[in-house]
């Protein structure tokens, strides 16, 4: 990884700390759900850094969310008792919708995906939830395909040529949490 790219994601991550941070004390959000982001966050910091390098999202990293993120529903279920069966709802509905949009697309693209960042979106859904996962996506989409045009027009990269696509994903992640999505 250069040094552009590791000054870029230490910026990324300083933006995040200190943006969500007054995002949430402006929307009240819970101790829980602020857990939540800000380990979400933290390690898609982590898988850009890896993505950008290896060209690879480790299963094992995917893994570790999705346990942690099962641990997160015992704080939120004695917070929030009556809440538990939306938390469950919405986060299944989250990676399903994560993963579908994702699976569809590469199923048309044949291919232009691959199963870690398909993964990956599965358990950002199961963190945020559906309509969370889909704003991220849009981000992610969209500073892909931004960054993606200017190379094309530089003639810097073919459209035969692959793009890591998790650095994308936590620049979708910091405009949508900052958002307050």
């Amino acid at each position: 990884m250069t040094k552009l790219q590791k000054g870029i994601i230490t910026a990324g991550l300083i933006l995040f700390s200190a943006g969500f941070a007054c995002v949430s004390y402006l929307l009240e959000y819970g101790v829980v759900k602020m857990i939540r982001y800000f380990l979400l966050g933290y390690t898609l910091a982590y898988l850009a850094g890896v993505d950008a390098e290896k060209r690879i999202v480790p299963n094992k990293s995917i893994l570790i969310l999705l346990v942690l993120r099962v641990v997160l529903f015992v704080p939120e279920a004695l917070l929030y008792p009556g809440y538990l069966g939306s938390f469950l709802l919405s986060s299944f509905a989250g990676a399903a919708c994560g993963m579908a949009v994702l699976l569809f697309g590469n199923v048309i693209c044949r291919n232009g995906m691959g199963a870690g960042d398909i993964k990956l979106f599965g358990v950002i859904g199961f963190y945020l939830g559906p309509d969370a996962v889909l704003a991220v996506m849009l981000g992610a989409l969209l500073f892909a395909a931004i960054y993606s045009a200017g190379k094309l027009a530089g003639k810097k990269i073919s459209l035969k040529d692959e793009i890591p696509f998790v650095p994308f994903v936590f620049a979708g992640f910091i405009a949508a949490s900052l958002l307050g999505v």
